[in-house]
């Protein structure tokens, strides 16, 4: 409210005085849905802001406690994910891939009331799993015995594949393994005693524990 007086020159004491309306309105805010850049799920990682298109009175907004600044604040966060103050989201390693929901507010620091919702989607991807050939060395026939593991160079991620049933690690299947062999937990082969000499060919699948999905079939 503004109150003043009016006076007339003539007769100073001819006065009048009222009380004027100063309307002030917020600023439009706009928070903006973003699907970000696939994060690798195997070593987790960071996005970039989910804010870097959100605005307020038109211009990106600024992060923190000062007047012409907003506030941000996680609604829904899926598990695994962690939203930062900075807007960025960290992923844990080992989260299954998948499109991740984030749902958050950005409030106007002058005007606390003034908010806006958005939901984005971060999404993460499944990391690159490799099942490779290999050729033992010969076993004797006559007396049997167990090979190298076949997972020997196995990958997942770049990194030598572990076989267990934690998150990370993969799970060993025989898909065809002929007689008188027996394909082992750990990825060995043990031949059986007096067994004729030749080539066999042993098919196996490893799948990425995390994503049971993410798997890859060889022929050793």
């Amino acid at each position: 409210n503004v109150e003043y007086t009016i006076c007339e020159i003539t007769n100073t004491g001819n006065c009048d005085t009222v009380t004027s309306v100063v309307a002030v309105g917020a600023a439009t805010i706009d928070a903006v849905t973003e699907t970000t850049t696939s994060i690798n799920g195997n070593t987790g990682g960071t996005t970039v802001s989910l804010t870097s298109n959100d605005t307020l009175n038109g211009n990106p907004v600024v992060i923190g406690t000062n007047p012409g600044q907003v506030k941000l604040t996680g609604v829904t966060v899926s598990t695994g994910l962690t939203l930062n103050s900075n807007g960025t989201v960290t992923v844990a390693a080992n989260t299954p891939a998948g499109n991740y929901n984030v749902e958050y507010t950005i409030c106007e620091i002058t005007n606390p009331g003034n908010c806006d919702t958005v939901t984005s989607v971060v999404t993460v991807g499944a990391a690159t799993i490799d099942a490779v050939t290999e050729t033992t060395t010969s076993i004797n026939g006559n007396t049997g015995g167990t090979t190298a593991s076949l997972i020997g160079n196995d990958t997942l991620n770049g990194n030598p594949v572990v076989i267990g049933t934690n998150p990370g690690q993969v799970k060993l299947t025989g898909v065809t393994v002929p007689t008188g062999l027996t394909l082992n937990a750990n990825g060995t082969v043990t031949v059986a005693a007096n067994t004729p000499a030749g080539n066999y060919n042993v098919e196996y699948t490893i799948c990425e524990i995390t994503n049971p999905g993410n798997c890859d079939t060889v022929t050793s």
